[in-house]
């Protein structure tokens, strides 16, 4: 959470810009957004989200290779380019990722009035780089953890249905009480001795 954080806030000492975001994919071909700048949380049903939300997925579905895009309203589909100009401002940085050994597909998204330079376009495409890199080992680590959890979890259900197995065996059972045993037919037997 902390580098979807400073990878939109942060990178704004580097150089300019009116609006970043970054998104995920959700594990469903779904990209969820993680971060936008300036804002620490949002509602994701409020007309704005919905619509980055849409942008992201064409995105993501329309990226051929990870370079970094400068993305035009004229490319993108009817549906969201009329609502361009009320949600981003007109020059848009777009930058695709996977993170290595998850198949795992992002996106950053850098906009502001004026054209972006060169320079400063690279030096957004090596900050992204960074902050993928930093994602690349938090991504991986928790589902290693979910899978040796998953392990534990296997080991602990198998050892408590072994052990209502043996509970459920039948077992001969053993009394102990005070008891005192009587003979049924008793007769006395005497000895004589001589001497």
């Amino acid at each position: 959470e902390d580098i979807y954080f400073l990878s939109v806030n942060e990178t704004h000492q580097l150089t300019t810009y009116d609006q970043a975001l970054i998104w995920i994919d959700n594990g469903f071909g779904k990209p969820e957004i993680k971060a936008i700048s300036g804002i620490s949380s949002f509602d994701k049903t409020t007309p704005k989200i919905s619509w980055l939300h849409s942008l992201a997925k064409h995105l993501q579905k329309n990226a051929e290779t990870e370079q970094l895009q400068k993305i035009e309203p004229s490319m993108l589909p009817d549906a969201l380019a009329k609502d361009n100009e009320d949600y981003l401002s007109a020059h848009t940085l777009y930058l695709p990722f996977t993170i290595s050994g998850e198949n795992l597909k992002g996106g950053f998204l850098f906009t502001r009035g004026k054209s972006w330079p060169d320079n400063e376009v690279k030096i957004i495409e090596e900050a992204c780089k960074n902050y993928v890199y930093a994602l690349s080992y938090f991504h991986r680590k928790p589902r290693k953890l979910f899978i040796k959890s998953l392990f534990k979890r296997a080991a602990l259900i198998l050892t408590a249905l072994a052990a209502l197995y043996i509970l459920m065996q039948p077992t001969a059972l053993s009394i102990i009480a005070p008891m005192e045993i009587k003979a049924h037919d008793p007769w006395i037997a005497t000895s004589r001795c001589g001497f």
